[in-house]
């Protein structure tokens, strides 16, 4: 056979009559219909921007553009309409794009499943499964913990779960999470009870700081009040914080509410949807904004913006903590909790 790229139509057929073509991929290293490809279109998908989504790759936009015209052209069908197509010049699913989408995630996670099935293969290990509370950190910041993790623990493997925080306290008391990670601003232990086979550990807190694109006049303030930002707009994820007794989270009405009754100002917010959190760090290196942050410096990774600290009387701080189920993985368990823990006190 000759060429990258096979079609072999094969003798049955889809309900409805129509053949079903296949694409074999040839070992000559020709591109094609590749994992990071497909990653390439689930970004765009999540973020509904050709050029948010080149941000987070990171690469250029061409490449983003490149990758998904090499899906739409293997599938032979429109996943996205493009900006030149809609007045306001977003980038939206089109129908066969809405049934394409959810299919290549699977794709993704299987493949995931597939090399983590293959490293535990050959190093015997279980992977912890931790619970992460939906938009606590930058979504960069994972593969940080991950990476830093192993680096430090070869032999400690993490399986992140991403949710709100009611479901992953779900899924620890089904067995289903080793441990949940997440943050707040307080929590009361005598209202916030947890059954007998459950543990608290506070790992640390970090207190308050800005991010700002570096190259705003901003960057160069090594400390800032906040009743100096009240001209600033703030941007801030949308989304109601979970209501569990005992924890109060961190949310837009609960920062809108602390600057009207500690700085004296009603902040401009302007609203980020969850899933398109990635964006916030776009608008702001742009300098279409700031945002208040609790990342610890070790996991600040975003090029083009800078953080600044806040004034001492201004400052408020997130405490972060983990809830362990009791298991066999103590001392995996133990030994996460120990790089989350050193983390935060050099935050």
């Amino acid at each position: 056979m000759s060429g990258a790229w096979t079609q072999i139509r094969e003798k049955g057929r889809e309900p409805g009559g129509r053949s079903v073509v296949w694409p074999i991929r040839r070992g000559d290293g020709c591109t094609g219909m590749d994992i990071e490809t497909i990653s390439t279109v689930l970004t765009v998908a999540r973020t509904k921007s050709f050029s948010a989504a080149a941000f987070i790759i990171p690469c250029a936009q061409s490449s983003v553009s490149r990758r998904v015209d090499a899906v739409e052209s293997e599938l032979n069908i429109r996943i996205f309409t493009r900006p030149s197509d809609s007045p306001d010049h977003s980038v939206r699913l089109t129908p066969a794009g809405e049934r394409v989408v959810p299919i290549l995630e699977k794709i993704i996670e299987n493949y995931r499943e597939l090399y983590l099935a293959a490293q535990e293969s050959q190093i015997g290990l279980t992977p912890l499964r931790i619970g992460i509370m939906r938009n606590m950190l930058p979504p960069m910041v994972f593969s940080i913990i991950k990476a830093a993790c192993y680096e430090s623990n070869p032999n400690l493997s993490l399986e992140l779960h991403f949710n709100t925080m009611n479901q992953l306290l779900s899924g620890l008391q089904a067995r289903q999470l080793d441990a949940v990670f997440f943050s707040c601003i307080s929590l009361d232990e005598s209202e916030f009870r947890l059954p007998g086979t459950l543990h608290l550990r506070q790992l640390g807190h970090v207190p308050i700081s800005i991010g700002v694109s570096a190259q705003s006049p901003l960057a160069s303030h090594e400390i800032v009040r906040m009743r100096d930002l009240q001209g600033e707009t703030f941007l801030l994820a949308s989304g109601k914080p979970d209501s569990i007794p005992g924890i109060r989270f961190t949310g837009d009405e609960e920062f809108k509410r602390r600057c009207e009754k500690q700085y004296g100002f009603s902040p401009r917010i302007m609203l980020i949807t969850e899933h398109m959190l990635e964006i916030r760090y776009q608008l702001a290196r742009n300098g279409n904004g700031i945002f208040p942050s609790f990342t610890p410096s070790a996991w600040r990774s975003m090029p083009g913006l800078s953080y600044i600290k806040v004034a001492a009387e201004d400052l408020h701080y997130l405490d972060y903590y983990l809830i362990s189920q009791s298991s066999g993985s103590e001392k995996e368990l133990q030994r996460f909790a120990d790089y989350l823990s050193d983390t935060l006190s050099k935050a």
